[in-house]
């Protein structure tokens, strides 16, 4: 049997330490993935806010997905938020993270901590709300 200091399941990659902690990594590279695909094929012919929405229902997920099931740090959430900004930069090609806010109000975009805190107050209230044994004790 091999040791491993990471384990993945459901597509959840949990790090073995004396904390209950996840990593972004593979994550953050599917994101990627997805936003340079998505910039590849509208990044210069479609509007920031056609790119901006098309980010937001394709990309977003697959960067957020199983964020809600387990307590954050304030790290990964700036992690995830740098991730984001990063792609943002290349989408108005400016260098500055001021500009890319100032954008992202604009259009009304959610910061990625704020998505974060949305996801987890529904998933806790579906879990709440269940009829599942299970969770009505917990």
């Amino acid at each position: 049997m091999q040791w491993s200091s990471q384990c993945r399941y459901l597509g959840v990659c949990f790090v073995s330490g004396r904390a209950f902690r996840c990593s972004f990594d593979q994550c953050k590279c599917r994101y990627y993935r997805a936003f340079n695909a998505v910039f590849s094929k509208a990044g210069r012919l479609a509007s920031e806010e056609v790119v901006l929405d098309l980010i937001r229902n394709k990309c977003l997920p697959v960067l957020l997905y199983g964020v809600e099931a387990f307590p954050m740090l304030v790290r990964d959430k700036r992690s995830l938020e740098f991730t984001v900004t990063r792609s943002l930069i290349k989408l108005f090609q400016t260098g500055s993270a001021t500009v890319v806010s100032d954008c992202v109000n604009f259009f009304h975009f959610l910061p990625v901590s704020y998505q974060i805190d949305i996801r987890t107050a529904k998933f806790l209230e579906n879990f709440m709300c269940s009829e599942n044994y299970i969770c009505t004790i917990f």
